[in-house]
C-alpha cells in the first residue's frame, strides 16, 4: 500500500506548501499533535486533515474487503449446496418419471404421451390418484373382466364331484 508524501497530500487538497511562511508552519505545528510529530516545515493543518481522513478510509476499505471476502465464501458454499440439491432433484425427477411412466402403461396409456409434461409433481399425483382408484391396495383390480367373473352365476357342480366334495372332513 502506498501511504503519499506530504506534498501529494498538499496537491491533493489544493494547497500550495511553498507560499507557507515559516511562521504559520510554526503556529500550525504548535497548535496540533500530529503536526507536532513530522518535520514543521512540511505540516499544515490541511495536511493532517487530509491524512486523518486518509487512514480512515484506508482502514473502512480493509473492513470492506474482509466483508466482501466472507460474502464470496457464502456464495461459494451456495453455489456447491445448489448444485447438489439440482443433482438429487434431477435424480428424483427421473424415479418420478419412471413412477408415471409405469402406472401410465398400466392404466392403457402409452409412455411416449409422459415425456411431454412440464409440471412432473401434478402429473405423478395426478396418475397416482388414477392407478390407486383403479388398483386398490390389498384389494382386486377394477377392470371389467374382474366385474365380470365376479357377478357371472356359478355354473352347476356335476354330480359326481358335488358328492366328493361333500364327502371331505369339515364339509357340510
Amino acid at each position: 500500500m502506498h501511504i503519499p508524501t506530504p506534498e501529494e497530500l498538499a496537491a491533493m487538497a489544493g494547497v500550495d506548501l511553498t507560499a507557507e511562511t515559516s511562521s504559520e508552519v510554526d503556529a500550525a505545528a504548535s497548535a496540533t499533535p500530529v503536526a507536532a510529530s513530522a518535520p514543521a516545515a512540511d505540516v499544515s493543518p490541511e495536511l493532517v486533515q487530509a491524512t486523518t481522513q486518509l487512514a480512515a478510509a484506508q482502514a473502512e476499505l480493509v473492513t470492506a474487503q474482509a466483508a466482501v471476502a466472507a460474502v464470496q465464501a457464502e456464495l461459494a458454499t451456495a453455489k456447491a449446496a445448489a448444485d447438489t440439491a439440482n443433482a438429487q432433484a434431477s435424480a428424483l425427477a427421473d424415479i418420478v418419471m419412471a413412477s408415471v411412466k409405469s402406472m401410465t402403461v398400466a392404466l392403457g396409456g402409452t409412455a411416449a404421451s409422459v415425456e411431454a409434461t412440464i409440471d412432473l409433481a401434478a402429473k405423478h399425483a395426478e396418475v397416482s390418484a388414477q392407478f390407486k382408484s383403479k388398483y386398490r391396495a390389498g384389494g382386486v383390480a377394477n377392470n371389467a373382466a374382474a366385474a365380470q367373473k365376479a357377478t357371472a352365476p356359478a355354473a352347476a357342480m356335476p354330480p359326481a364331484f358335488a358328492e366328493l366334495a361333500m364327502s371331505l372332513p369339515g364339509a357340510k
